[in-house]
């Protein structure tokens, strides 16, 4: 490609509405546009860039793609002769892929994903995701994906999944009489806290939603009222594990007072509570699920809401002051809870880049069955793993830039080969395009630009080599080669380019 034919220009000036390294050097080196939309557009530099990417994911996961919906993963398996198979999914900028195998040991994410993260040079952390699913992902202050690590083990875990230690809060304190105060103008466990002056951790929280059962399996609706102690947070991931699956979305403050709760200052306390969950449902449409974070049971004489508008009570213990349907693990770990693992340092909230995920078995309603060696009918393993391209071409560009530009691993390189032409004499300019037909992949600088034009555009685009063909080089006695990622330069015949450019880097 000429670059005069390139659509496409680079920018000098840096973005200022732009928040992240690699956007801004994508957006300078005309890989990519910001829309009006808020979102991005990638031009012809950065489509080729993803189509390398994609093309690096499929090579290594060596699957078969196919076009539709998922639910035809195990139509055409009949026989275990059929497995194991490997299929994928490739829209725009995100590839699913689909193992289907008979044996759950077969799982050829992990080695593959290492060897795409190889291949670009990229160290992610990798992140429990519950159920032996991973996910992977670049720490960065201002990536929008969140987890938790233990700053000594380096375990690190996303907030449903993570092991975490409640620390007790008050267990040692005499129970004591519970007690309504006044309390205005504490509608959060924030100045609650402060109103009484105690710590959050001897608050208790009150969350509320209104849920919905998965089709055809019982009650469509139920009101769930969540009870946590107020320094944790909730997870709707638990919450909806306890329930049995279906679906979570807070519930209005209408829906809330229809309970007899009152928003800002809800309590359980003297509710219309469901004994358990197994109960009949089709009861009057107040009865309420109340579920209880086991950390109810680290501290004592909680403070928690009175349902009436500018109470709370105090000294709340349960069972004593209120009725739960279940006492399960429903809690989030905030920063600073001790670490499940080693037990010897803390969690910490870690911002981050989500670039992959897989889960090594999907749910049942995606699984099929086969016959075996014996002529059983056997159930199909079904895993998963997700890429996002974008989010891995955004991990590798903020691991690979410098104050020059971007600094492309050859792997997604949208381009190998930086051409670059100085001077207009015919003899540079014949050895110039001599190269450009003979370089395969290859971006030829053709305009009638200065070296210095020309050599800080090759820099912000980041191509892997630069080959600079000039009077002064071919004096020399060929074409002056560097590497984007070395200082080194030298001058190589001609006729010896080719193979130059086609040895591996380290070379």
């Amino acid at each position: 490609m000429r670059l005069t034919q390139l659509y496409g220009k680079t920018l000098r000036e840096t973005p200022s509405d732009v928040q992240l390294v690699s956007h801004q050097l994508m957006i300078r080196a005309a890989v990519m546009r910001s829309t009006a939309a808020g979102t991005f557009a990638y031009l012809p530099l950065g489509a080729r860039a993803l189509h390398r990417a994609r093309q690096l994911v499929c090579s290594a996961m060596d699957g078969q793609e196919f076009i539709g919906q998922d639910g035809i993963l195990s139509n055409e398996i009949n026989s275990y002769r059929d497995l194991p198979k490997v299929l994928y999914q490739n829209d725009q900028t995100r590839i699913n892929l689909y193992s289907l195998a008979a044996d759950s040991a077969h799982q050829p994410f992990e080695s593959s994903l290492a060897r795409i993260l190889k291949e670009c040079d990229l160290n992610l952390t990798t992140i429990d995701d519950g159920d032996n699913a991973k996910a992977f992902a670049l720490p960065h202050a201002k990536g929008s994906y969140n987890f938790v690590r233990c700053d000594s083990c380096g375990y690190a875990a996303t907030k449903d999944a993570a092991k975490f230690v409640i620390e007790d809060c008050g267990c040692e304190e005499e129970i004591l009489k519970l007690e309504k105060v006044g309390t205005p103008n504490c509608n959060t466990i924030a100045s609650l806290a402060e109103f009484l002056d105690i710590g959050k951790c001897q608050t208790l929280k009150a969350v509320m939603y209104v849920y919905q059962k998965s089709e055809g399996s019982g009650r469509p609706f139920g009101f769930v009222f969540v009870v946590v102690r107020g320094d944790l947070e909730v997870s709707e991931r638990k919450i909806l594990n306890v329930l049995g699956g279906g679906t979570l979305r807070p519930a209005t403050e209408n829906e809330i007072k229809a309970v007899g709760a009152v928003p800002g200052y809800a309590s359980p306390r003297e509710l219309n509570v469901i004994s358990n969950l197994q109960s009949p449902r089709e009861a009057s449409n107040n009865q309420v699920i109340v579920l209880a974070d086991s950390s109810i049971h680290t501290g004592r004489n909680f403070a928690a809401g009175a349902n009436e508008h500018g109470y709370h009570f105090i000294n709340v213990n349960y069972p004593r002051d209120f009725k739960a349907t279940l006492v399960a693990d429903i809690a989030s770990p905030i920063d600073g809870l001790r670490c499940g693992v080693c037990h010897n340092s803390y969690l910490r909230v870690v911002n981050g880049i989500k670039v992959a995920g897989y889960a090594p078995r999907r749910t049942a309603k995606a699984a099929s069955t086969y016959l075996d060696a014996q002529g059983k009918p056997q159930e199909i393993i079904v895993s998963s793993c997700e890429i996002d391209l974008e989010s891995l071409l955004v991990s590798i560009i903020e691991t690979h830039h410098d104050d020059r530009g971007i600094i492309f691993p050859e792997s997604v390189a949208p381009y190998d080969v930086h051409l670059i032409r100085l001077g207009k004499t015919e003899e540079a300019r014949t050895a110039a395009e001599a190269l450009y037909e003979k370089l395969p992949n290859v971006l030829y600088d053709d305009r009638d630009e200065s070296a210095g034009v020309k050599f800080a555009d090759a820099d912000l685009i980041g191509l892997p080599i630069r080959i600079t063909v000039s009077d002064k080089s071919l004096k020399a006695g060929g074409a002056e080669v560097k590497r984007r990622n070395s200082e080194a330069k030298e001058i190589v015949p001609l006729e010896k380019i080719l193979p130059k450019v086609l040895e591996p880097s380290g070379g």
